[in-house]
């Protein structure tokens, strides 16, 4: 058999007696990541380099993402991991994607035994840290949800609100057809344009029946637009969602594309795991932000005032968003870290794939650009308050928004480009 041994960080160079056993009882064995060994036995494996231009929260996320990396290549019967959180991606890919489904994916436990109650975590890198660890302990060597008998596919509706966007809405519709995913719909919510080339191109997609590529049709149906006055964006969205026929939808912006490949991984993962409501990806930022962000889900307390999910696009299943009562229209911004936090006190999980789930558009009229200081504290306080009988450690988050201040961490990476271009010189 081949057994792979994974090292806690890429710095542990400790020697791994299992390894040596492992080799000594006639396996092979592999020593992941680390210093190579220098004692004879165990070959070393380096690990994958690190994702260029990707952005994550903390360190230990990033390393996971190389672990499962550098698995991905590896034919191993069993897997390792030390205690903690460099399982985290290649757990999340054996039971969203159904990678690894011949290998046995087991997590080492804490040596000495469980820890002891301590301190509360009381800074960003040890409550995401707590978070990974308490994941793999929970998934680890546990098996995968039985993917279903294979069955019709099922509708997704893709659903786009716009107001005054229309140099980018026919890219977005675009990207909708050529996600990969059938059957498909989109639905367009025009939230009271006035500007005379978006209403043409909504006309155009209002006349739409069906496309044709390379002399066959591509079953869609065309795109169903509605009308109404302007009533924000998330009174758009939940416009779109009651027109929805689909078993899943996709919010997707107007200004924002839907990259191919994501959306059939997603509803497959959403089928392996009924008790998920949504399932995203990374974050391609592509025009003034050019970066990868990788969202880790829902981190108890800390998801309180930290977007610690995606974007609004992810696949959705329809029941879970109505369950947990639409989007919040009266949030003018934060209405889809809102939705994640009302599914999660719905009892509905939200998780994300190790694969791009949407490609935002960072402009100068962007929502995240426009909004300025003060009504971004005010709206991360009434999440706080909506929300606040989802805490469970009062006293560690209040140790970790000290950290925040003292540090001065700004997790907003649009906000962070703001700053510094007050600060640039003028030419």
């Amino acid at each position: 058999m081949r057994f792979g041994y994974v090292r806690s960080s890429p710095s542990d160079d400790r020697s791994c007696s299992p390894a040596l056993a492992t080799v000594e009882a006639g396996h092979e064995a592999y020593l992941i990541g680390g210093r190579p060994a220098e004692q004879p036995g165990p070959a070393h494996v380096p690990l994958a380099p690190a994702r260029a231009d990707h952005q994550y929260l903390t360190a230990s996320l990033a390393y996971a993402d190389r672990v499962y990396d550098t698995l991905r290549s590896l034919p191993l019967d069993v897997v390792v991991f030390p205690a903690g959180g460099a399982a985290f991606t290649t757990l999340r890919a054996k039971r969203l994607l159904g990678e690894f489904a011949g290998t046995r994916l087991v997590i080492e436990p804490h040596p000495g035994g469980p820890p002891a109650p301590s301190e509360p975590p009381a800074s960003l890198d040890e409550m995401v840290g707590q978070h990974l660890a308490e994941y793999c302990r929970r998934y680890g060597d546990g098996g995968t949800p039985a993917e279903p008998a294979a069955a019709e596919p099922a509708l997704v509706s893709v659903l786009i609100p716009v107001r005054d966007q229309g140099e980018y809405l026919e890219a977005a519709v675009d990207s909708a057809r050529r996600c990969g995913y059938q059957p498909l719909e989109i639905v367009v919510v025009d939230d009271g344009s006035t500007d005379p080339a978006t209403l043409r191109i909504l006309d155009g997609l209002s006349s739409v029946r069906s496309r044709v590529v390379a002399g066959r049709s591509d079953g869609l149906t065309g795109v169903v637009v509605r009308r109404q006055p302007p009533r924000g964006l998330p009174a758009a969205r939940n416009a779109a969602l009651e027109m929805a026929r689909g078993e899943f939808v996709v919010p997707l912006d107007a200004d924002d594309e839907l990259p191919p490949g994501f959306v059939g991984p997603a509803v497959r993962a959403l089928h392996r795991d009924p008790g998920l409501g949504a399932v995203g990806g990374t974050v391609r930022n592509v025009g003034l932000l050019d970066h990868v962000s990788v969202p880790v889900g829902y981190v108890p307390d800390l998801s309180l005032v930290v977007n610690t999910f995606g974007r609004a696009t992810a696949v959705l299943r329809s029941r879970a968003v109505r369950s947990a009562g639409g989007y919040d229209e009266g949030l003018p911004a934060y209405e889809d870290w809102d939705l994640y936090l009302r599914l999660h006190k719905a009892g509905w999980g939200v998780e994300y794939l190790p694969l791009t789930g949407q490609v935002y558009r960072r402009h100068a009229d962007s929502m995240t650009f426009r909004q300025d200081e003060r009504s971004r504290i005010a709206l991360t306080q009434r999440l706080l308050r909506t929300h606040a009988d989802l805490l469970t450690d009062r006293t560690g988050l209040l140790l970790t928004l000290v950290d925040f201040w003292k540090s001065g961490y700004e997790p907003s990476a649009s906000v962070a480009l703001r700053r510094e271009q007050a600060l640039a010189p003028v030419p």
